[in-house]
């Protein structure tokens, strides 16, 4: 197939003394190392997108999964207009939805 391509670039050559370029109009060697880069860079981002989805998605197959999740019924409590020095009690009731002992070091009112 070059060899069909040289030829008929010396034939077009002996014929009209001109040499046409192979590459499109507006075609220059700066743009095609520019594009290059930036498709070497896009694979870069897919590869590591790739890798990143997969230890993800490892990370339950590790064992990672074994851990306490604290679900709480409610996180807020209104007790609307309280006068000053009234007590108020509320209890938060949750439940621990993970795979391991959930321990509670201290609780703190907001």
């Amino acid at each position: 197939m070059e060899l069909v391509a040289i030829l008929g670039a010396f034939h077009d050559f002996a014929k009209n003394g001109v040499i046409e370029s192979p590459h499109p109009a507006g075609y220059n060697e700066r743009s095609e190392v520019k594009d290059i880069r930036y498709l070497e860079l896009m694979m870069k981002r897919i590869w590591f997108s790739f890798f990143v989805i997969a230890a993800a998605s490892a990370l339950p197959l590790l064992g990672f999964d074994d851990a306490p999740a604290i679900v709480f019924d409610s996180t807020t409590k209104d007790f609307g207009k309280v006068t000053q020095g009234e007590t108020l009690k509320h209890i938060f009731k949750f439940t621990n939805k993970g795979n391991a002992t959930l321990e509670i070091a201290s609780a703190e009112p907001s």
